[in-house]
Parts: C-alpha cells; structure tokens; sequence
C-alpha cells in the first residue's frame, strides 16, 4: 500500500509592493501528491515602502520638455503697484476764439492843470457815455476832479487756433498703486529644460515612508472574497495584520485543488508593503515520477 502523510506547508512570507494602481500578487501552489487539503490560513501585514538610500545619479544630456495650454488665467487680488516710465515728450494745446469780459464800479478821475493861463474862467469838461468833466478853470494851478459812474463792460477778443507748445523731459516714473483684481491670460506655449550632466550623492541607511495601503481587497482566483472574510481592511492609514481562512476557497476552485493560485491585494488609496504568507494542513501520498 502507499503510505500517507499528515504534513504541514508554509508558503511565504512573501513581500510585495502595492497603490491604488498596482496590485500585490502572489501564488500558492498545490501538488498532486496532496490528496486533501485540511485547512489553509493566509496571514498578511502591511508597511511603509522603505529605502536604502536618499538619492540617485542621473545620465546627461536629459532634455524634459513640459507643455503648458493656452488660455490660462491667473487672477490676483491683493494689493500692488505699476511702474511707468515717461519718456521725452511735448503737450500741444489749441486755444479756440473767445472773448474777455471786465467791469469797471464807480470811481474818479483827478485831473491837474498846471499854469492855467489864459484859461482861466473857461469852462472843462468832457463827457461820455460812462465818464464825464464838467468844470471851469480858475487862474493858477487848478485841480479838476471828476466822477466815473460803474458798470462798464468792455469786451475783448482774442482770436483761435494759436497752438502753445510745452515740453516734458524724460525719464521721470510714476508709480501707481492698486489694490484691485486683474487678469494674465497665457497663450499656448512649452517649455524646454536640459539637464546636462551632473551625479548625485548617495546617502545610505534605511528610509521609510509615512503612508500605508488603505482599505484593503483581497481575491482568489480572480474572485473577489473580501466581503466574505470580513474585509476591507485597514480603513486609516496605519498597519493592518490580519489572518484569514481560504481553505474552501482553494479546494473549490475552478480547475480544482491542484494547481496555481493566484492570491492578489488591491488597496484604493495609499501606498506601501505587503508581506503574506499561507500555512496549510495538507494529507499527502508518494506519487511515481514518470
């Protein structure tokens, strides 16, 4: 008879690395020599991705080119200024025909006559529409005082078209502030960088990051089984470990006990390590190698 053996099989740990992009996939393997499979237990724990160094050296002659769309547009609301320079330059300005209105008030007019003469006795005077002298010379030196009613208007014309001209030197900068929003709008343009070449310096240890895999899957043979071993896991980001059991899942595949499983973790946000392992409790026999 051929003999039969209760044996004990620990496939793992493995360590994969997983984002919300790539998935860890691992394989376990069932032979034909297993004439049962007893139990299975999967056990994973999650990590930070790490690191043995900080930096890396580079080739030369790299040449990035990044495009920028058109049509952006920035919009700024604080405070600010503008500066403008003036250069050299001239004003021109036309004055057009006009006239000048002036109005004389009431007033008087002294009039002195020296060495009278044979003047004397004669009557002065002289008389317009606003002023008037009305008096009679004696003999000496005689002063004649008249008076002036107001109300004169007098009007005077200049003509147009004279064109003064004044000159402005350069260089003078104003500077206006404003305190409002404006707006750039950028045409469609790229732009190109190259690097030329450079090395970095390592630096070595061991570096670990801050984010972990966050709200774990978990499928067998492409067939989700979160729901039904109590997941998703790790629902904050931190460490999840956890143990769970897929026997039935391997004995009833599809293509039966005896071949490749596919054991894959997907995570919808974070990033990081996953190291899984699977212990199982399998009846075994020999078999005869052809």
């Amino acid at each position: 008879s051929v003999p039969i053996t209760i044996s004990k099989d620990r496939v793992g740990p493995y360590i994969r690395r997983m984002n919300a992009s790539n998935a860890a996939e691992f394989t376990v393997s069932v032979g034909d020599e297993v004439l049962q499979l007893n139990y299975a237990k999967l056990r994973f724990r999650t990590s930070p991705l790490k690191a043995s160094v900080t930096t890396v050296s580079t080739d030369a002659g790299s040449s990035p080119t990044s495009s920028s769309g058109g049509g952006a547009t920035s919009s700024s609301d604080g405070s600010h200024t503008h500066t403008v320079t003036i250069s050299d330059h001239t004003h021109t300005v036309t004055i057009s025909s006009h006239t000048h209105s002036v109005t004389t008030n009431n007033h008087t007019h002294t009039v002195q006559v020296i060495d009278v003469g044979t003047l004397e006795g004669t009557p002065v005077y002289f008389n317009e529409t606003y002023h008037y002298f009305n008096s009679t010379l004696t003999s000496g030196t005689d002063v004649v005082t008249g008076s002036a009613s107001g109300g004169e208007t007098v009007s005077s014309a200049s003509g147009g078209s004279s064109t003064p001209t004044s000159s402005s030197g350069g260089s003078a900068t104003p500077t206006s502030s404003s305190g409002g929003s404006h707006n750039h709008t950028v045409s469609n343009h790229t732009h190109t960088v190259t690097i030329p070449a450079h090395n970095h310096t390592l630096t070595y240890g061991l570096y670990a990051d801050t984010n972990y895999p966050q709200v774990i899957s978990l499928s067998i043979n492409s067939v989700d089984v979160t729901v039904a071993l109590g997941g998703t896991w790790a629902p904050t980001n931190a460490t999840v470990e956890q143990e769970v059991d897929i026997t039935d899942y391997l004995v009833e595949a599809v293509g039966g006990l005896r071949q490749h499983h596919r054991i894959s973790f997907s995570c919808t946000t974070g990033q990081g390590e996953i190291e899984m392992e699977v212990n199982m409790l399998l009846t075994i026999q020999a078999i005869a190698i052809a």
